[in-house]
């Protein structure tokens, strides 16, 4: 009934070894980019329905998965909720006793953008990967640009989705928690103690990584070449309001002026919790003092700290 995919990009003989003993596909690639190896794993899938199952999982879960998308043939995008452990042991004994016996809620695509960003800062309709399940076929076009794509990969599903989808094609969001996602402190930049060079370093890259994702999902999507309408144009704004709110975290941390349109876009998206955040960058953008900049940039380190918990 299932079949299961590895896509790694090294060699071990021992979990070759196991891997073949439990008729498990291994596939090695040279690519270090999530992208490419979920690329990969799609193309060489015999199934009508993809499970990305990067995280423990709980035992009912490809089932309930299978059984919703057997029941619901318009159905081309799924997504759970999940339970976050700090357990370095033992993940699921926890959540084994989870009730999980709400049924899944299915809906057409978002008519515009108050719905996008509800379904996608509130509702969490594509936070998490491996939560992600979906219809192999409706995606077969989506492969390319997949395969280019090192952040976003799980919103770009999504956007892929609304942008793509007929009137009468669903996705369903899923309210019961089948996974289990790990927080460990050798892992994240979010759990271990950091110093503030090294914290600003690797938000820089991320935001820079966030920010160029979003460009290439813009051209892909051909936002700015042409008239769009429909779930295009919802995907569209969302795209282009969220391109605004990463230039304007990419200019805080590195203390640079930002743009006041670009501060008002991104409050249109809800990208910030913390509205000291849109505060810093409006004095920022209207002073534009380099010795101001630097001030504001340790600032927004701080914020950003504190929001993650560090």
């Amino acid at each position: 009934m299932y079949e299961i995919i590895v896509i790694k990009n090294f060699e071990d003989a021992e979990i070759d070894r196991y891997l073949e003993s439990k008729n498990v596909r291994n596939i090695k690639i040279d690519d270090m980019s999530l992208g490419k190896k979920l690329a990969e794993g799609i193309l060489n899938s015999k199934g009508e329905i993809c499970c990305f199952l990067d995280d423990a999982f709980l035992p009912e879960k490809l089932e309930r998965v299978y059984n919703i998308f057997a029941h619901n043939m318009s159905l081309v995008y799924y997504s759970h909720t999940f339970e976050v452990s700090r357990n370095d042991s033992d993940l699921l004994t926890p959540y084994r006793e989870i009730h999980n016996n709400r049924e899944a809620e299915i809906y057409y695509k978002p008519k515009n953008i108050k719905q996008m960003v509800s379904l996608i800062s509130k509702r969490k309709i594509a936070l998490n990967m491996s939560t992600i399940s979906i219809r192999k076929k409706f995606y077969e076009n989506f492969i390319p640009i997949l395969a280019e794509i090192k952040i976003m990969q799980d919103l770009s599903f999504f956007l892929f989705y609304v942008f793509s989808s007929s009137s009468s094609e669903t996705f369903a969001l899923d309210f019961n928690s089948l996974s289990v996602y790990r927080v460990h402190p050798s892992f994240t930049q979010y759990e271990k103690k950091v110093s503030e060079l090294e914290f600003k370093t690797q938000a820089v890259r991320n935001t820079e990584l966030h920010l160029n994702a979003t460009a290439l999902l813009i051209r892909y999507f051909d936002c700015l070449g042409r008239s769009v309408k429909g779930g295009e144009s919802v995907v569209c704004q969302y795209l282009l309001l969220s391109g605004a709110g990463w230039r304007v975290q990419l200019n805080l941390l590195q203390g640079q002026k930002t743009s006041i349109s670009d501060i008002l876009n991104s409050l249109k998206i809800g990208i910030y919790r913390n509205s000291m955040i849109v505060i810093a960058g409006t004095f920022l953008a209207l002073l534009g003092n380099i010795s101001l900049g630097k001030a504001m940039s340790s600032m927004f380190l701080k914020i950003m700290k504190e929001i993650q918990g560090i």
